[in-house]
């Protein structure tokens, strides 16, 4: 989408005093890699220009984030957009005002069957256990670019290693529900994203045993 990333520059850099006079960064790192890797047709995205730099989010009646952003106590006092991407580098776009942009808002449904292209390596984690989100483990595992976990899940506990050596055994409630097995995390992008596969339970083990020979060397 090299014409979006390219209109919405434009956007920026000719927005009037005080927006976007901090953390640039926003846009030309984060909002350029949503841009170039995340969009699909068919989306409806929010951008909205702020005093600190920008806001690019997947428009959703029902997302707790979107609604934070059309808080009355902040929304008024930025630029609102939304993008209806229409083609593999096309797009509409329409500015609205506090008022129009929650109506509108309110009428947009995300795609129940809409896969990401991409997800953050908390997402994965997540979606594999929703008791990991304010765990330790959140804490442990950095999501740095290159950062590996190991995970194995039980019916009433959770077992890990990081590569950069930590491990844990966590107690979770039973359930016959949980997604057992043993998996390997691996951050692959500065901004957290990750890749999830499901590996052998000897894969763990000896990841296991490798951290052992390391603490104890």
């Amino acid at each position: 989408m090299k014409s979006l990333f390219t209109y919405l520059k434009k956007l920026v850099e000719n927005a009037q005093v005080p927006l976007f006079t901090a953390n640039k960064d926003d846009f030309y790192k984060l909002d350029k890699d949503v841009i170039h890797h995340d969009l699909q047709v068919g989306d409806i995205w929010y951008f909205g220009i702020k005093e600190c730099g920008t806001y690019l989010t997947l428009a959703d009646s029902q997302s707790e984030y979107m609604q934070t952003l059309l808080s009355p106590m902040y929304a008024p006092e930025r630029r609102h957009f939304l993008i209806k991407i229409t083609g593999e580098d096309s797009f509409d776009i329409k500015e609205h005002c506090f008022a129009s942009l929650a109506d509108a808002v309110r009428k947009i449904n995300r795609n129940p069957n809409r896969v990401p292209a991409r997800q953050f390596g908390s997402e994965i984690l997540f979606g594999l256990e929703p008791m990991f989100r304010g765990s330790v483990l959140m804490s442990d595992f950095t999501m740095d670019k290159g950062a590996v976990l190991y995970l194995s899940l039980n019916n009433n506990s959770a077992s890990y290693i990081t590569k950069s050596g930590k491990a844990r055994a966590i107690g979770l409630p039973f359930s016959f529900d949980r997604k057992t097995g043993a998996y390997k995390i691996t951050i692959t992008t500065e901004f957290g994203h990750g890749v999830c596969e499901r590996i052998k339970m000897s894969v763990f083990t000896r990841a296991q045993k490798q951290y052992s020979l390391n603490k104890a060397a």
